[in-house]
């Protein structure tokens, strides 16, 4: 893919100066560091698999937050090749976020009016604060994914450094 010339004054200032280093090290991840991008564009394959076989599906929850999780995940794996390894870690945990409320959607198809709802009074607030906690407890997440050690381990590690797991409400 040719990109086009830069408008003018394009990196002139700050912000696009820092785009086009940025883009730079993007090129020298993905020069230096051909396993590890290996992997992140088999995560991106299966997730446009998933996508694929998504059309046309009448559980737009599903679709929605895959599709959601999937942004996440392409977010978090631009910053990652960027060098910007902390703001990766909220990204990764977005996608993590977005992927368990999909699959808690679609297992309580009950809590889908709820959520839809969950702006229009507090007690819609409250009934999806409390029953869609699965989100930020390790515990949970680890029952969903089995006892598959690289899951709990990458989750825990996003978890942490992200600083927002909320083990109380377990």
């Amino acid at each position: 893919m040719d990109l086009p010339e830069s408008p003018a004054g394009w990196g002139a200032d700050d912000i696009t100066s820092f785009i086009d280093n940025v883009r730079l090290n993007c090129f020298a991840t993905y020069a230096n560091l051909r396993q590890e991008y290996a992997k992140l564009a088999e995560v991106d394959t299966l997730f446009r698999r998933l996508v694929e076989n998504l059309i046309n599906t009448s559980d737009w929850f599903a679709a929605f937050f895959l599709l959601r999780a999937h942004s996440a995940f392409l977010a978090g794996t631009h910053l990652a090749m960027a060098g910007q390894t902390a703001e990766t870690y909220a990204s990764l945990r977005l996608c993590l976020e977005n992927a368990l409320y999909g699959l808690y959607l679609a297992r309580n198809p009950d809590s889908r009016e709820t959520w839809l709802r969950r702006h229009d009074c507090e007690q819609a607030t409250a009934v999806l604060g409390s029953s869609s906690r699965l989100v930020t407890c390790s515990t949970r997440y680890v029952a969903l994914m089995g006892e598959r050690q690289k899951s709990r381990e990458s989750f825990m590690s996003t978890v942490s450094i992200t600083g927002r797991i909320q083990t109380s409400a377990c």
